[in-house]
């Protein structure tokens, strides 16, 4: 099977639906207690660690930096 790719168009929906709706419900979770733990070792306040972690929750590696650069003084 090395070489060949699976494309999920060939495969059945409700063999790859619950993968990704698991991604899609933990992720941000994750994402937020990575930020919370980040905003804790950096000492920020209520604000500024609520903000770190909705920023991590919602990761987008495009619109991370310039939604940061715009919301921090």
């Amino acid at each position: 099977m090395s070489g060949q790719s699976i494309s999920l168009e060939k495969l059945p929906w409700w063999s790859w639906l619950a993968p990704v709706l698991a991604f899609g419900l933990l992720m941000p979770l994750v994402g937020a207690g990575l930020g919370l733990g980040v905003a804790s070792l950096l000492g920020l306040g209520l604000g500024g660690t609520t903000l770190v972690m909705v920023l991590a929750a919602s990761a987008s590696y495009i619109a991370v930096p310039a939604a940061t650069r715009m919301a921090l003084p």
